[in-house]
C-alpha cells in the first residue's frame, strides 16, 4: 500500500491549537469532534478537505469534565465516547451516548436506549419531609458508591425571570452542587448548600434547542461523578467537588416528586 500524506483540512472561525477527536460522514456533511481542552467542539463541512466552520448551534457539545470524544459505528446507529475526569485528577469512561442530527444539521448527544442495561435494582422513592423547601430533599440516603439512577419529569419555569427548578446532589465535607435550568432549558452547575443559598455557576450550558415542559430528566451519580440529561439530551458530564453522600434534593419542583423513579 503506498500512502500519501495530505495537508489538514481547512478551518475556519476556530482557534489553531486543538486535537482532532474524530470525523464522520453523516448525512451529506463531515462533522469533525475538535478538542478544546477540557471542551470538546463540533466542526461542520461538506468535504472532508474541508473547510470545516463551526458548527451554528451547540458548538461545545462537551463543556464538563470531561475529553477525547469519539465517534463509533454500531449496528444500531452512530454513538459516541468520551472519558470523565474527576476533581482529584481520576479518569473514568462515561457511559456511551448516541449522536443526535436534527433537522438543522445540529449535532448533539443523548442517552443511549442500551444504557437501560444500566439499572439494576429498582429503589423506592421516599418522599422528602418538607417538600416546599428550597431544596426538598428525598428520604433516601442512595448507594452513590455504587452508582444510581433517577429520573422523572421536571415543569420548567414559566417566565424568564421565574425561580429555576432543578436537583441537588449532597457532597461529603459539607459540600454540594445544584443543576438549575431555567425557562428555557439554559442550565447552570455549581456549589450550593443544603439550604439553597450560595449558588455559584460554575458551568454553564445552552443546549440551544426547545425542551418540553414537563421535561423527562435522568441523574446518574457515582461517587463523585454525574451526568443530567433534559429529555433524553445530556445537558452535561460533571465532577463534584467531593463524593456524593447519597442525599439527593429537588429545588423548586414539588411537582416532580411523585414522578420519580430510582435504581442501583
Amino acid at each position: 500500500m503506498h500512502w500519501k500524506a495530505l495537508a489538514p483540512p481547512r478551518v475556519i472561525d476556530d482557534e489553531n491549537s486543538g486535537e482532532v477527536g474524530a470525523v464522520e460522514k453523516i448525512g451529506g456533511k463531515y462533522y469533525m469532534l475538535f478538542g478544546h481542552y477540557p471542551a470538546m467542539t463540533t466542526l461542520v463541512a461538506d468535504r472532508p478537505e474541508g473547510p470545516f466552520r463551526k458548527a451554528k448551534k451547540n458548538y461545545k457539545v462537551l463543556t464538563g469534565h470531561t475529553y477525547f470524544s469519539r465517534f463509533f459505528r454500531h449496528p444500531e446507529g452512530l454513538l459516541a465516547c468520551h472519558f470523565t475526569q474527576a476533581r482529584d485528577v481520576e479518569v473514568s469512561f462515561a457511559p456511551i451516548k448516541d449522536v443526535r442530527i436534527d433537522h438543522e444539521g445540529t449535532l448533539r448527544f443523548g442517552w443511549w436506549k442500551e444504557n437501560e442495561k444500566m439499572k439494576h435494582q429498582s429503589i423506592a422513592v421516599k418522599k422528602p419531609v418538607d417538600p416546599k423547601a428550597p431544596v426538598a430533599l428525598l428520604g433516601n440516603s442512595f448507594d452513590t458508591k455504587q452508582g444510581i439512577i433517577i429520573e422523572g419529569t421536571l415543569k420548567l419555569p414559566k417566565a424568564k425571570e421565574s425561580p429555576r427548578c432543578g436537583v441537588y446532589i449532597e457532597c461529603t465535607n459539607d459540600l454540594g452542587v445544584g443543576v438549575l435550568i431555567d425557562s428555557t432549558g439554559v442550565a447552570e452547575l455549581g456549589p450550593m448548600k443544603v439550604d439553597g443559598t450560595g449558588f455559584k455557576a460554575e458551568k454553564p450550558v445552552d443546549r440551544e434547542m426547545t425542551f418540553g415542559s414537563p421535561a423527562t430528566f435522568r441523574l446518574l451519580v457515582k461517587g463523585s461523578l454525574m451526568e443530567f440529561y433534559l429529555d433524553d439530551i445530556l445537558i452535561e458530564s460533571f465532577a463534584l467537588p467531593a463524593n456524593a453522600t447519597g442525599r439527593i434534593g429537588l429545588i423548586n419542583a414539588e411537582e416532580t416528586i411523585d414522578t420519580l423513579k430510582a435504581w442501583n
